[in-house]
């Protein structure tokens, strides 16, 4: 009768003991293995909001520094504006002044006239030749006011009667038209002839 031989090398195990190189149960330490491989996504999506949070910042303030520019140049016109209209009216204001200037010499010298009533000598204003122009056109008119005994005067080129502006019409020009002719017809005492005449051609070349 054969005996089986027991090999030293080998150990039988009960089923129920764990197998070698296999854990049973999660370890203590698998949180320890697994957190080097979670925060690299977690510093990578910190990261990236806090680079978002700087773009913004970023943009905001190229967005304040545009509108600054706006204002800037918004600020330089008006500057621009004031100037000018500060220059205009500082060029009126010396205008102005001249004027005034001018004004009181012309007084002036209009008063000393009066001292040459009695002399061969007078002082009258002079103006440019528009203005002479108009003062002949007008120039009847005061004529005429003055023979009515109105009050009439000169202010450059414009006539005023009784305070009033003159201006004449149309109606009153033709009318001093066709008056002028008549003035010098009376003075000469009869009418003038027409040199251009043809009825007084063939009264001449018709035999007696």
């Amino acid at each position: 009768m054969t005996q089986p031989v027991q090999n030293p090398n080998f150990t039988q195990q009960s089923p129920n003991s764990p197998a070698v190189g296999f854990y049973t149960s999660t370890p203590q330490n698998i949180n320890s293995v697994m957190q080097p491989m979670v925060n690299p996504y977690s510093d990578t999506n910190c990261k990236l909001d806090d680079l978002t949070q700087k773009v913004n910042m970023i943009f905001d303030k190229m967005s304040t520094l545009d509108e600054l520019s706006n204002k800037i140049s918004t600020f330089d016109r008006a500057v621009q504006n004031l100037f000018k209209t500060v220059e205009k009216v500082s060029k009126r204001v010396d205008d102005v002044e001249q004027d005034s200037e001018i004004l009181k010499k012309r007084e002036f010298v209009r008063k000393a006239a009066r001292e040459l009533r009695d002399t061969h000598f007078g002082i009258s204003e002079q103006f440019p030749k528009e203005v002479n122009d108009k003062r002949k056109e007008l120039w009847p008119h005061f004529q005429e006011a003055r023979r009515q005994r109105k009050k009439a005067f000169f202010k450059r080129d414009r006539l005023f009667i009784d305070g009033v502006e003159y201006c004449p019409s149309k109606k009153d020009e033709e009318k001093r038209d066709d008056d002028v002719p008549r003035r010098q017809y009376n003075k000469q005492g009869a009418r003038p002839k027409k040199l251009n005449d043809p009825g007084r051609r063939q009264r001449r070349s018709s035999p007696h």
